[in-house]
């Protein structure tokens, strides 16, 4: 007689019951702004798993000292799945503009009410750098300019760069004037690329004071030498400039620099050392920009 029992509610407990609670949490997944099709099946499987587990560890279950406890949840379980689809009913009369999907008819002659956004249960976001996470229209703006000159540092300026993409991501760093297109004005150019960047640094190792062209005059007193406009173009506007001393370079003194320059000198920098320094350094001045660039 109890196995005939079980047989006749098999077909209720693990299927027409499973359906009812899950179309039940279906609904109320929807009012929530879930994804309905999600809490389907998650609430059909568990409701099955809980029946399943009861049959076999019955006994077990009503031995322990919590058996008034499950069988309270199991009653209050298999009543919602029994009773889901007069609750769903109620639901249903009581929020029809979500749950209730209008005839052809009646949606032509009803204005149509913006569509709820269906979050999902689980959603996995791929890890992204911080260049990734930017808007389409600011992809092609650079937020670190890194101004040097190759005859004084362009190895160790090709390392600082390398940490940076690293952390930050190519598209927010701009260092190379190689990039910047032909034909344009140059100066015109660099002002505008610094113009865009939330900081520049200016790498100064122990050759940035004394450069000079082939005539023997320093580089820094030629008004089109690229790593002045740089500089200038920074300072006028009050950009954050960081000096970063390479190669045991000492800040130049005021009096040693073009009138436009001398601001730099009162910048607070930091020492970039060869390794094993070199790593440690570098976190730290990572550290000190990220808050140009979250």
């Amino acid at each position: 007689m109890q196995t005939v029992f079980y047989a006749l509610l098999a077909p209720i407990f693990l299927t027409l019951a499973p359906w009812g609670f899950g179309s039940l949490m279906s609904n109320i997944a929807k009012l929530r702004g879930w994804n309905p099709k999600q809490w389907f099946w998650i609430s059909a499987v568990s409701y099955d798993a809980i029946w399943l587990l009861f049959w076999m560890y019955g006994e077990v279950i009503y031995d322990s000292g919590f058996s008034a406890v499950v069988y309270t949840l199991l009653i209050i379980i298999f009543g919602l799945g029994v009773l889901s689809p007069f609750i769903i009913l109620i639901l249903r009369w009581k929020y029809p503009n979500v749950l209730i999907k209008p005839s052809p008819s009646h949606a032509n002659s009803v204005e149509k009410a913006p569509a709820a956004k269906i979050k999902p249960l689980f959603e996995f976001k791929p890890v992204e750098r911080l260049s990734d996470k930017k808007s389409k229209s600011q992809e092609h703006l650079s937020k670190i300019f890194i101004s040097y000159r190759r005859s004084d540092s362009a190895d160790v300026s090709g390392r600082i760069y390398d940490r940076l993409v690293d952390r930050f991501g190519k598209n927010l760093i701009f260092k190379d004037v190689d990039s910047i297109p032909l034909g344009l004005d140059f100066k015109e150019y660099l002002d505008k690329k610094v113009g865009e960047c939330e900081v520049l640094l200016a790498i100064i190792g122990d050759h940035w004071l004394d450069a000079s062209d082939g005539a023997g005059a320093k580089r820094l007193y030629d008004a089109s030498d690229f790593v002045r406009i740089e500089i200038e173009s920074a300072l006028e506007r009050n950009i954050p400039v960081i000096p970063l001393l390479v190669r045991n370079a000492m800040m130049p003194h005021e009096d040693s620099l073009p009138f436009s320059l001398r601001k730099l000198v009162y910048r607070n920098g930091i020492s970039i050392r060869s390794d094993p320094d070199f790593h440690r350094d570098m976190d730290r001045l990572i550290k000190a920009l990220e808050k140009y660039v979250e």
